[in-house]
């Protein structure tokens, strides 16, 4: 899995993993500062990749809120934080993707 921590072209701090899963998906997890107020969100979403693209379906893939927090102030290490305390339930993530797609293993 690869994650990266970085600033958006709005100077916002982001984290950003994926990892490669069953059936060329790939789940997405991104923790940013909603564009509503001062909640921050962490996302996990999957797509499917193809020829070195990634593809969505809305409606018919895995997308959820998974973590929301509403901090004092976005930095980088409240970022961070949040976004590990998804990622430590990465077990938890694989088997709500299993229920979604009815898959056999992730």
């Amino acid at each position: 899995m690869f994650t990266r921590i970085y600033q958006d072209h709005y100077k916002k701090w982001n984290a950003k993993s994926e990892l490669k899963i069953a059936d060329n998906r790939v789940i997405t997890i991104s923790t940013r500062k909603s564009s509503y107020g001062n909640a921050l969100i962490t996302n996990v979403s999957v797509s499917t990749a193809k020829d070195g693209f990634l593809s969505h379906m809305l409606f018919a893939d895995y997308n959820i809120n998974w973590a929301t927090s509403t901090p004092n102030r976005v930095t980088a290490k409240v970022v961070e934080n949040q976004h590990n305390v998804v990622l430590a339930d990465i077990e938890t993530i694989k088997d709500a993707v299993n229920e979604f797609y009815k898959l056999e293993t992730v």
